[in-house]
């Protein structure tokens, strides 16, 4: 009776220890999904295109940063400077 008792007991920790790592699996499995959806959602970003021009991407927004706002080459460069 005794021996059969503790293998009762086994039974019901290792059942016990199955259904914890089950749903700990599936926590996880679960809150990954969720931050691979929200990454993808995530659209915010910033390009470099050269010297001082970017374009950043923010909240569904383009905004250019250029502090000349000029097509490249409209003024000459800094004399002596080999660009």
């Amino acid at each position: 009776m005794f021996i059969h008792s503790i293998t009762y007991i086994e039974k019901e920790k290792n059942n016990e220890l199955k259904k914890t790592l089950i749903s700990t699996t599936a926590l996880a499995i679960s809150a990954n999904t969720f931050a691979v959806e929200l990454a993808s959602k995530n659209t915010d970003s910033y390009q470099h295109i050269r010297n001082a021009t970017g374009r950043l991407n923010y909240a569904g927004k383009t905004f250019l940063i250029d502090p000349m706002l000029a097509e490249k080459g409209r003024y000459a460069g800094f004399e002596g400077n080999i660009k």
